[in-house]
């Protein structure tokens, strides 16, 4: 039987595919129960509910001794979902051919920044454990003309990586040709 959980002013981080509802959705409910939704774990994170799925956010919250739940005890908070279909309906996943990479190459490095541009127009992921908090990064690197996205693809130009970093997507960027930089590198290209 999931727990009772009071998440009123405490800061929550969802990690992993929640089942049934869409992540956006189950924020704004925990936001109206209360809860300060953050994108990341830090020290300041009072608890986690975490899917199956669920990657380094759960490590670094078990880590640091931050309660995970599961998303059993998040919806004895926000209700049982009803059966919706997702927003991007998943395609049929095809065969990795050489030829497929090879073009999804050939795309990443034609989007490739020029120099001197550094983030204006570009692609960027973020991943892993940051010195700043994930929502000042995204604001940053927003301000500067990024296109700031959650997951790796061939029209990612960079991703940015923090520490604590999971290799789904570090593998994902080395297989598409995708620019890898860590924080420093960021912050460095962002005050030139």
């Amino acid at each position: 039987m999931a727990k009772k959980i009071d998440v009123n002013g405490k800061v929550v981080v969802l990690t992993g595919t929640m089942e049934g509802i869409h992540r956006d959705d189950a924020e704004a409910k925990l936001s109206d129960l209360g809860a300060v939704v953050h994108g990341s774990v830090s020290k300041k994170t009072d608890l986690v509910f975490a899917a199956a799925d669920a990657g380094s956010k759960k490590a670094t919250a078990e880590r640091l001794g931050i309660p995970v739940y599961t998303p059993d005890d998040l919806f004895a908070l926000i209700g049982k979902p009803k059966v919706v279909p997702p927003k991007n309906p998943p395609r049929a996943k095809k065969p990795q051919t050489e030829e497929a990479i090879a073009k999804a190459k050939s795309k990443v490095a034609a989007r490739a920044p020029s120099t001197g541009a550094h983030f204006h127009g570009v692609t960027v992921v973020v991943t892993g454990t940051l010195s700043k908090p994930r929502a000042d990064v995204y604001k940053m690197l927003k301000d500067a003309g990024a296109i700031v996205h959650g997951s790796v693809s061939a029209n990612t130009q960079y991703l940015i990586t923090g520490s604590g970093v999971g290799a789904t997507k570090t593998n994902k960027a080395a297989a598409l040709g995708v620019k890898v930089i860590d924080e420093k590198t960021m912050l460095s290209l962002l005050e030139e």
